[in-house]
């Protein structure tokens, strides 16, 4: 017991001597704990600061890569719509990317098969690649164009091509007959023929014989008909053309021979042509008679109508029409309050002041005296 009580009498002792020591030292200590405050305070700002300047940076650089990872653009595809089985068509495809990087181009050709192209390098923004492919059996195929760009990102786009039987001259391919070309005005001609079976129809035409059918129909109809009629538009005056059609009923496709029309030359007046008049030759006093002018003018140029219906009625002037399509039309109408014949005469008139008139008797009857 009295060791224990001299134990700590010793512990208690030697506690006093520390507390003097700290007590002694407490204005140094707490500019040491100022100065590691401040310190501290200058390395936590400094750690935010390198924290703060790394992460923002890594996010300003994500953002400008997320905005910067672009898809290609396909801007266009030339493509055939129309194959005979086995022969070869080509189809050009135009593609950009907005970085102006590199594009590879993949080809799915929908009949099984499909094709890539390795990465083409271009020195100009949009760039071109052209694929070729030919068909082993006849049918509608729908083509896929993928483009690719260096980081993996892809634009797709899609066309489709008939593709019809090799045998121009199949005896399941449809009977061509009564085909013609006639040309009544100077920039426009039709071509019609008759098909024995519902078939399609296909015009080539051009200023130089043979006439070349190994590349598209410069008009092509999908529909199947028995009776055909192609309007050729835009045409030059006095100049002679060759034609070949050609007509597909499913089983086959069948080309006629080459025929030829001359167009008409530009008339030397430069009046306007009244080309009909059409409406009723009776008509019931009270009533609204009603006629459409149809006509042109040589130069293409807008036209001005009106009319004296022949009953003391000052002449009506019609609304200028404008030169869309070639051949215009005006409806103009009139009342005719007594019974009797008249003869009504209409104008047309273009913009370098040239007339041309032409007249049709229309009967007015009086119901009630019927």
């Amino acid at each position: 017991m009295k060791k224990i009580n001299k134990n700590l009498k010793s512990l208690i002792a030697g506690l006093f001597v520390l507390m003097a020591v700290v007590l002694a030292s407490v204005p140094s200590v707490g500019l040491a704990k100022n100065d590691e405050k401040n310190k501290n305070k200058e390395e936590y700002k400094s750690a935010w600061s390198r924290f703060f300047n790394f992460f923002g940076y890594r996010a300003n650089a994500s953002t400008k890569a997320r905005v910067t990872k672009l898809i290609p653009v396909i801007s266009g595809i030339t493509a055939p719509t129309v194959l005979e089985v086995g022969e070869t068509g080509t189809w050009t495809v135009k593609a950009s990317d907005p970085q102006n990087k590199s594009l590879s181009y993949d080809v799915n050709w929908g009949d099984s098969t499909s094709k890539t192209l390795s990465r083409v390098a271009e020195n100009t923004f949009v760039q071109t690649s052209t694929f070729e492919h030919a068909y082993d059996k006849k049918g509608e195929y729908k083509i896929k164009f993928t483009v690719s760009n260096e980081s993996g990102l892809k634009a797709i786009s899609s066309v489709t091509v008939h593709v019809e039987d090799e045998d121009v001259d199949s005896e399941d391919g449809p009977v061509i007959s009564d085909l013609t070309a006639k040309s009544l005005k100077p920039r426009q001609a039709t071509v019609s023929w008759t098909t024995d079976t519902r078939a399609t129809s296909s015009v080539w035409y051009g200023t130089t014989s043979p006439v070349d059918t190994s590349k598209l129909p410069m008009i092509f109809r999908p529909a199947k008909i028995l009776n055909h009629k192609i309007n050729l538009s835009r045409l030059e005056p006095n100049t002679k053309y060759y034609v070949i059609v050609a007509s597909s009923n499913g089983d086959g496709m069948t080309k006629s021979s080459e025929i030829s029309f001359t167009t008409p030359a530009v008339p030397n007046q430069v009046t306007p042509v009244i080309t009909g008049l059409e409406g009723p030759s009776i008509v019931v006093s009270g009533e609204n008679a009603t006629i459409t002018v149809k006509a042109y003018d040589p130069k293409n140029t807008s036209l001005s109508y009106s009319v004296n219906w022949g009953d003391d009625v000052s002449a009506m002037t019609a609304l200028k029409v404008t030169s869309e399509p070639f051949v215009q039309s005006a409806t103009l109408s009139h009342v005719y309050d007594k019974s009797g014949t008249y003869t009504a005469t209409f104008t047309v008139q273009n913009e370098a002041g040239y007339k041309t008139s032409s007249s049709m008797k229309i009967r007015v009857v009086d119901i009630n005296n019927q």
